[in-house]
C-alpha cells in the first residue's frame, strides 16, 4: 500500500506538469504592429505590411466570456481586467495605425484602430473585415451562443 506521502508527492509533481503545460498552450489571440514592406512590382498601389512573430504587443490567453451571434456568426469577446487595461493602452497607442490580430490556428486580419477600446469588449465578424478570426474563435469555443 502506497504511503500518503508518496501519494501527494505524485500528485505534486503532476500538478506542476500540468500548470507548466498549460502556461506553454498556444495563445488565443496576439496582437501585432503592422510593418510596412515596400511595395512590389506586381503589385502596385497595395500596401504590404508584414509583422515580427517573435514580438508581439499583446498576447492573450483567456477571455472573460465569448458571444456568438448565431445570425450573423459574429464572436465578440470579453477580456479579463489585466488584458483589458494592456488593450486598451495599446489600441490608445496605436490610434489611427495598424495591427495585425493573429489567432491560435493562424488566421490572421490586419485593422486599422479608428478609436481607442477602453471597455475590453472585442467583436469579430465579417462586416468588420474580421470573418476569419470569427471563424477561429467559434471553432476554438463552439457555436453555442452563450460561453
Amino acid at each position: 500500500m502506497l504511503s500518503r506521502s508518496l501519494v501527494a508527492a505524485v500528485f505534486a509533481i503532476w500538478l506542476i506538469r500540468t500548470e507548466s503545460s498549460a502556461a506553454k498552450a498556444a495563445p488565443l489571440l496576439q496582437y501585432f504592429a503592422a510593418i510596412q514592406t515596400p511595395e512590389t512590382a506586381d503589385k502596385k498601389g497595395v500596401p504590404n505590411v508584414t509583422y515580427d512573430v517573435y514580438r508581439p504587443l499583446l498576447t492573450i490567453a483567456s477571455v472573460r466570456s465569448v458571444d456568438v451571434d448565431a445570425a450573423t456568426n459574429a464572436v465578440t469577446i470579453r477580456l479579463y481586467e489585466r488584458e483589458k487595461r494592456q488593450f486598451a493602452a495599446l489600441t490608445k497607442r496605436y490610434d489611427g495605425r495598424l495591427l495585425i490580430c493573429v489567432c491560435v490556428d493562424g488566421s490572421m486580419s490586419v485593422g486599422k484602430v479608428t478609436a481607442p477600446t477602453t471597455d475590453g469588449v472585442i467583436q469579430f465578424s465579417d462586416a468588420r473585415f474580421t470573418g476569419q478570426i470569427a471563424a477561429c474563435l467559434r471553432q476554438h469555443f463552439g457555436t453555442s451562443s452563450r460561453r
